[in-house]
């Protein structure tokens, strides 16, 4: 099945899914509809926060969405929060409709299940 044409949102909705049936604490900002018409997301501070924060048992993951779209990169700011999360040595994962086993992997109770980590694919952009 191609996940070429699935939006960032429907994406999201899939990721939300799992994080609550394996029971992560979840944390996203929403856009809000602004007055001129145009949506955005109200922060205070540097842009490009990745897009969710998850928290289970003493595990934090942060964890930015893209699509499959070969346009769905990075931006410069998501990138700098990127490396900034690593060298402080939390979880990130740029997560793509394509790595929805490393999502299920990462996000399941520990089962015997090799985890995305151990498999070297975290941080996968």
């Amino acid at each position: 099945m191609s996940t070429e044409n699935l939006l960032e949102s429907e994406w999201q909705a899939q990721v939300l899914h799992l994080a609550r049936l394996y029971r992560w604490r979840v944390h996203h900002c929403r856009p809000a509809l602004r007055a001129s018409g145009r949506y955005s997301t109200p922060i205070q501070g540097h842009p490009g926060f990745p897009d969710l924060v998850l928290a289970k048992a003493g595990r934090v993951i942060y964890a930015e969405l893209k699509t499959d779209a070969t346009s769905s990169k990075l931006t410069d700011e998501q990138a700098a929060w990127r490396d900034v999360l690593l060298a402080a040595g939390v979880e990130w994962f740029c997560w793509r409709p394509r790595h929805l086993e490393e999502v299920r992997e990462t996000l399941a109770p520990i089962t015997g299940w090799q985890t995305a980590e151990s498999v070297g694919t975290g941080g996968r952009t």
